[in-house]
C-alpha cells in the first residue's frame, strides 16, 4: 500500500531522454503517459517510489530513491521537463491510511481488522471470504498449544 504524494502527466513540453533503464520482467519499459511519487505505507521499505503508469493509471513499472528530492531528481533525468508538471496531492499519511481501511475492507484481516500496512503476511481462504494476518495466526496458535498443553496435564 502506498501514498501518493504527487503525480504528472507527461504531455508535449517533457522530453523523454532514455537516460534511464527499467525492466519489467524481461521487458525494457520505455516512455510512458503519466508518473506518480508515492511513499509506501507498510514494511521496511522507505524509500519514495516512482509508479510508470500508462493512460488509466495503471502502474507498468516502479523506480524510486531514498527520499522525495532524490526521486523527483531521477524523474527529471528521464523525463526533461516533468519537474514543472508535479501536482501534490496533499493527502497525510493518516487519511491515506483511513482511506485504505474504508476502501479496502476485502484486504483487511477477517480477525483483528487489521489492514496491509499493519501485518506483514496474510492468509486467505479458498473462497477469498475469510483473511487471517501473521499475528492472529501466532495469537490462535499460542493458544491452541496452551489448551493442548493444559488438556495434557
Amino acid at each position: 500500500m502506498a501514498r501518493v504524494l504527487a503525480y504528472a502527466i507527461v504531455d508535449s513540453s517533457v522530453r523523454w531522454t532514455g537516460r534511464q533503464v527499467l525492466y519489467v520482467g524481461d521487458t525494457k519499459l520505455g516512455p510512458v503517459p503519466k508518473l506518480a511519487l508515492a511513499q509506501n505505507l507498510s514494511g521496511d521499505l522507505k524509500d519514495i517510489l516512482i509508479f510508470h503508469c500508462d493512460d488509466k493509471w495503471s502502474v507498468l513499472g516502479v523506480s524510486g530513491g531514498p527520499t522525495l528530492k532524490e526521486a523527483r531528481e531521477r524523474a527529471e533525468r528521464a523525463y526533461e521537463g516533468i519537474t514543472a508538471k508535479w501536482i501534490e496531492t496533499g493527502i497525510s499519511e493518516t487519511e491515506a491510511a483511513q482511506w485504505i481501511q474504508e476502501n479496502t475492507p476485502d484486504m483487511s484481516c477477517s480477525f483483528c481488522g487489521k489492514n496491509p500496512r499493519d501485518f506483514s503476511i496474510m492468509i486467505e481462504s479458498a473462497s477469498g471470504e475469510v483473511r487471517v494476518c501473521n499475528f492472529c495466526i501466532t495469537e490462535h496458535y499460542d493458544a491452541l498449544k496452551e489448551q493442548q498443553g493444559d488438556q495434557n496435564a
